[in-house]
């Protein structure tokens, strides 16, 4: 989780790119009923492709016994998509990388548990 976090931390903080994730924006915009519905189904199957590849590398984590099997695969999809959310937002706010590796590290504990 720690690459994985680390990797789109890099990927929202690239200096030649806008800060933040698009998608994460996107998702915000969809709420206000302005964007067109081919917009709205691309955003909808980039989400779906992040989560299901997330429930799935987590489901084989807690088979593995890597995790806690108390929760379930899709409570550790949404909050780790929850994370990657709020890092896009800081990203746009300006927060440094240093910044973000603070909310990673404390995001990783989740994890341990």
């Amino acid at each position: 989780m720690k690459v994985y976090l680390s990797a789109v931390a890099d990927m929202q903080n690239q200096p030649t790119l806008p800060p933040g994730c698009f998608i994460a924006q996107a998702i915000g915009e969809s709420a206000g009923g302005t964007l067109p519905a081919s917009a709205l189904s691309a955003i909808k199957k980039a989400s779906e492709k992040t989560t299901s590849f997330l429930n799935d590398f987590f489901q084989r984590e807690i088979e593995a016994g890597s995790l806690s099997d108390n929760k379930t695969a899709d409570i550790y999809t949404r909050y780790t998509f929850t994370v990657i959310q709020g890092m896009a937002s800081m990203a746009r706010g300006g927060a440094s990388r240093e910044e973000m590796d603070d909310v990673i590290d404390l995001a990783l504990h989740i994890f341990e548990g």
